[in-house]
């Protein structure tokens, strides 16, 4: 799979995070980060449709989200987001909400692609050095390990249903 474009370094959207507790904020703020990566890879010629006609999809391995600030309800936000790194089986995504020249929250993502049909992680370095942008902005945030650190006392909680 060769992707046919060249992204931009970073892509820029405006959001709204609903909810009425820094929870629901949270939960809000989390499916806009998926959507504003969604975009991005679609940008890059590595959307959705794209690899589906590879029988293969992304999926979000780890998330950290660090709030500055706390977000208020309903008031629209620049989301920003760009590529920072990849390595043989992850690539990283780093993105920062603001209000303004104010940072609000900063989060890191890492992302695999599967194989459909195995579910087994590919090798991605091959699929993302054609369609990464040609100039890659610096990461702010990193992940302390390649393990996920075990909480021993949730940080917070937030029920799903």
């Amino acid at each position: 799979m060769t992707p046919e474009r060249k992204a931009a370094s970073h892509l820029e959207e405006t959001v709204t995070l609903t909810g009425t507790s820094t929870a629901e904020r949270t939960l809000s703020l989390m499916d806009e980060l998926q959507m504003i990566a969604w975009h991005h890879a679609d940008t890059m010629g590595l959307g959705f449709d794209d690899l589906k006609h590879q029988t293969s999809l992304w999926v979000m391995t780890r998330l950290y989200i660090r709030h500055h600030q706390p977000c208020a309800a309903e008031q629209p936000f620049t989301l920003r987001t760009w590529p920072v790194a990849f390595d043989k089986r992850q690539a990283y995504r780093e993105f920062q909400l603001s209000e303004g020249d104010e940072a609000r929250s900063n989060a890191i993502s890492s992302w695999a692609i599967l194989d459909a049909d195995s579910r087994e992680m590919m090798d991605i370095a091959p699929i993302l050095e054609p369609a990464m942008p040609d100039e890659i902005l610096p990461g702010k945030l990193q992940f302390t390990s390649r393990a996920i650190a075990r909480l021993k006392q949730p940080q917070a909680e937030i029920p799903i249903r």
